[in-house]
């Protein structure tokens, strides 16, 4: 599947005259690999402490992050060539899930509150992966 950008993301620009190169957080909708554990061990020689067992259970995850340049960030997702996230070198990119524009604020800020509101409505099987 992958990312079509700038198409997928449209859906979520307000109004006509919004771009998506602006600062915003997001949330990225992943599919994990049925053996997810012999993925990530073919990847990383260290499995992380703090996150791996809520991952490793779930049965959903999103990656969320937050960046000055959603659009400029989403391609670096999808390309995989600059600053890649560790998460997404084993799960692939099934679609956005969301974005809250950071309309002035810190776009980390909103990153962690939408990381928490996330957290808050989806199901306890579902793994919010924000660092």
């Amino acid at each position: 599947m992958g990312l079509e950008l700038p198409a997928d993301a449209e859906p979520f620009l307000r109004s006509e005259d919004e771009w998506l190169r602006r600062p915003a957080a997001y949330a990225l909708e992943l599919r994990k690999p049925y053996h997810f554990e012999a993925q990530w061990d073919r990847h990383f020689d260290t499995r992380p402490d703090d996150y791996w067992e809520e991952v490793v259970a779930a049965d959903e995850v999103i990656y969320v992050g937050g960046t000055k340049d959603l659009l400029g960030r989403l391609e670096d997702h999808r390309d995989g060539e600059v600053r890649q996230a560790v998460l997404l070198e084993v799960c692939a990119i099934l679609s956005i899930r969301s974005v809250w524009w950071a309309d002035g604020d810190d776009p980390l800020l909103v990153e962690r509150q939408l990381a928490d509101a996330l957290r808050a409505e989806e199901p306890p099987t579902t793994y919010v992966h924000q660092r």
